[in-house]
């Protein structure tokens, strides 16, 4: 598995994928440290999350340089998300306790309360586009609950994901609070495991009744408009990303730069700037194929 600078097409980094053994360890370390992690006052925990959130603001530059170079974020966007991961940190170290503190109700029993109880291990499969945002929105509250995380992320970025394990293990001082893993099957691996496989349930519970409340309130009788669909996925400037392997990352850049300030089609930008043929484009974005 090869980190690559989709600008330059150079191989940062080769990472090894994780056999099941390995992933087996994995799961049962951060099973182990759900324990003492979730014995944690809020207070205790806090401490950790203001720590991490301190340790991203000063490694800002350079986690977001990692980015930029792993999956190709302008470097000012990517300072900006590790920042805004911070700020997660910062913002549910404060809160968690408020947020998650016991709740009296009336009922006909002499004491009624709903209580907010840590789970387990929480399986996050996380995509590319915002690397350490999409972590730490997740982590930070679920840590901050008692929890444990396990990170299966996209694997163009597991340079940041080990990053941030790195940095959250710097101040745990156990990674298996917040631990990663490269194998690509880690669904089928690791949710077949009690400490994961009750999480799935639960979960997966709540995604079928929503499924099934947004079909029968949102999609039952809707018939698809097949010419605005494709017109619309005609138009779309993310089929630009097709294009970068044939000219570069900088003329598909430009491309998608003069068709949004213009109103254009990618296929009119691409013309209009002469720096696709028309039978090329034709060939090399196929919307179809990119599914």
């Amino acid at each position: 598995m090869k980190s690559v600078n989709p600008a330059t097409g150079e191989v940062l980094r080769t990472f090894e994928p994780h056999d099941p053994a390995e992933v087996e360890r994995r799961v049962q370390a951060a099973a182990s440290a759900f324990g003492p992690w979730s014995a944690r006052t809020f207070d205790e925990r806090a401490h950790v999350l203001w720590r991490c959130g301190v340790l991203l603001r000063e490694r800002a530059k350079d986690l977001g340089a990692l980015m930029t170079s792993e999956m190709g974020k302008p470097l000012d966007q990517a300072v900006a998300e590790v920042t805004k991961c911070a700020m997660a940190c910062d913002h549910y170290a404060e809160h968690a306790a408020s947020l998650l503190a016991m709740e009296a109700v009336n009922s006909k029993a002499p004491a009624t309360r709903i209580a907010y109880e840590p789970l387990g291990v929480i399986l996050s499969i996380m995509p590319w586009n915002f690397p350490f945002w999409q972590v730490w929105r997740f982590a930070a509250p679920a840590l901050m609950a008692g929890n444990t995380v396990l990170v299966k992320h996209a694997p163009n970025v597991l340079g940041c994901s080990e990053a941030i394990v790195q940095l959250a293990g710097q101040v745990v001082g156990n990674q298996a609070a917040l631990a990663f893993t490269t194998a690509q099957a880690y669904g089928q691996l690791a949710l077949t495991r009690p400490h994961v496989g009750f999480l799935l349930l639960w979960s997966s519970a709540l995604l079928a009744d929503g499924c099934r409340s947004l079909a029968d309130h949102c999609i039952a009788g809707l018939e698809p408009n097949r010419d605005t669909i494709t017109e619309h996925v005609g138009r779309s400037l993310m089929l630009v990303t097709a294009l970068t392997p044939h000219i570069g990352y900088d003329a598909a850049a430009r491309i998608a730069k003069h068709a949004h300030a213009n109103g254009l089609t990618l296929r009119q930008a691409a013309l209009a700037l002469e720096l696709v043929e028309p039978d090329d484009f034709d060939a090399w974005v196929r919307a179809e194929a990119m599914v």
